[in-house]
């Protein structure tokens, strides 16, 4: 036992020193940002939507069982996302997972957003509103997916927890 702890030991500064010699050119650059933004995004319009509800219950009528159903609907959306989208990345390979995610994220809010003969629509928004938390869902694990092919052995660690902080910040 004490030798293997001492090899996984071993282990992890080797990963450390390769980490911390990490060089990045302009394409690591260009990826860590694109993916950063994204989910910065991802979080923001999220969180957005959710802020929003106290607007759509006084100026647009939601009542407390219509915001109780949407934030239920997109939990449960996003559950389901979590469990089936691992398969549908693994079938598509991330970066088209990837770009498929971020253009269903844009349909959604065109769908919840885009007043269709002038009023607003509670199916659609949340129909909408589904469609975004499926996608958000399986944002992070595309993520990931994407920075350990972009950083493989070149700063994987550190790459990872700058996007980490990208979800705060939005």
């Amino acid at each position: 036992t004490r030798t293997r702890r001492e090899s996984e030991r071993a282990s992890a500064r080797a990963r450390a020193e390769r980490t911390e010699k990490a060089v990045w050119g302009a394409a690591h650059y260009r990826v860590l940002f694109i993916l950063y933004l994204s989910y910065f995004a991802n979080v923001f319009g999220r969180t957005a939507v959710q802020v929003s509800f106290p607007v759509l219950q006084a100026g647009f009528g939601l009542t407390h069982t219509m915001t109780a159903s949407l934030l239920s609907a997109g939990a449960i959306s996003q559950v389901f996302g979590k469990l089936i989208n691992a398969s549908i990345i693994a079938k598509l390979g991330s970066s088209a997972s990837f770009v498929l995610n971020l253009g269903l994220q844009i349909i959604s809010y065109a769908i919840m957003t885009v007043p269709l003969g002038g009023a607003f629509s509670y199916p659609r928004f949340m129909v909408g509103w589904v469609l975004q938390m499926w996608g958000a869902s399986s944002m992070w694990p595309m993520m990931t997916s994407l920075c350990s092919d972009a950083f493989q052995g070149n700063g994987f660690g550190r790459a990872l927890g700058i996007l980490a902080t990208s979800s705060r910040a939005g």
